[in-house]
């Protein structure tokens, strides 16, 4: 079950950014940090690759959501344009 159209485009939406935000300035160390992990157990590195998956996941959902905003606000403009 969804929350409320408000919800999500007041709360949700912009924490999604932060979040995104947040993980990109931790990633350098958690990237060290998966990295010698996995060096450590195995040289597959199956933590590094998920991590960068998480990251580039998160910034093309990011890039997503800004588009879409984006296109509202030029909506908007042109319905206020238009009447």
């Amino acid at each position: 079950m969804l929350p409320p159209r408000l919800v999500r485009r007041i709360v949700l939406a912009p924490l999604l950014v932060v979040i995104a935000i947040g993980l990109v300035l931790l990633y350098p160390l958690l990237a060290l940090a998966f990295g010698i992990v996995g060096l450590s157990r195995s040289r597959r590195l199956r933590a590094f690759r998920l991590l960068c998956f998480a990251v580039i996941w998160l910034l093309a959902e990011t890039a997503a959501l800004v588009m879409c905003l984006g296109l509202w606000v030029r909506r908007e403009a042109l319905w206020f344009e238009w009447r």
